[in-house]
């Protein structure tokens, strides 16, 4: 068949991702890495943990001879379902977008978000910086500036979102029984009128059972807390 001869064109293959992470070597780059760390409640286990785990991502940034070591952003306390009262978090990301950090160093999918929308948001946003901001989940050995890695990062992110569903499903369940059942949980070690009774019950304690009263009673007398707080101040 005749028709005019097709010329050999060379194609241009333009990579995504910033030529300093283009090699399975990742590792041995030039990098400024932070660590993120989170922790759900702030109770004296969970602050040993806190610490536990920012001497862990000190050392295992200090591994790598060509990563700078640009600190750790934490949240204690704080649940991982929104990012909106996350200060650690939102720090961290305002330092990517400063053009501070190369890699987030992060233990797991789930510590760094329990909500799929959050966390996929997140990992695009970082990704679209000049240059991109990379996140490597320690314990998913998941880097997500390997673009073969976005199915395994959703699949962990909807794993992270429905764990955390089925534990507040859980602790709910528990707390309906323990009301059943007559059982109460004391909200802190001194409350205010009460003495714990074994393990689940209350009861009352006189004196402190006089306070009580005493502050409905200026309060629905009209004094706001500040007054009420005042005057129980002069009385103690």
């Amino acid at each position: 068949m005749g028709g005019k001869p097709v010329k050999s064109q060379k194609l241009k293959i333009i990579s995504e991702i910033d030529p300093i992470y283009d090699s399975k070597d990742w590792r041995l780059k030039k990098l400024r890495a932070c660590a993120y760390i989170r922790v759900s409640t702030d109770s004296h286990d969970q602050e040993n943990s806190l610490k536990n785990q920012r001497a862990h991502y000190e050392k295992f940034i200090a591994q790598f001879p060509n990563w700078e070591y640009v600190g750790i952003f934490a949240d204690e306390g704080i649940s991982g379902t929104s990012v909106r009262n996350r200060t650690g978090f939102r720090q961290m990301v305002e330092a990517c977008k400063d053009g501070k950090i190369d890699l987030i160093v992060v233990k797991e999918v789930s510590r760094f978000a329990r909500n799929v929308i959050d966390c996929l948001n997140t990992v695009q946003e970082l990704l679209t910086l000049d240059p991109p901001v990379g996140i490597y989940f320690e314990n998913n050995n998941l880097n997500t500036l390997d673009a073969g890695n976005k199915m395994f990062l959703t699949m962990f992110a909807m794993f992270a979102e429905l764990e955390s569903e089925l534990k507040s499903k859980s602790v709910l369940f528990g707390l309906k029984e323990m009301y059943e059942g007559e059982r109460y949980i004391c909200p802190a070690m001194n409350l205010l009128g009460y003495d714990k009774d074994g393990k689940y019950g209350l009861k009352i304690e006189p004196e402190g059972a006089k306070t009580v009263r005493l502050i409905y009673d200026l309060f629905l007398s009209g004094y706001s807390e500040k007054e009420i707080a005042s005057l129980l101040t002069e009385l103690a």
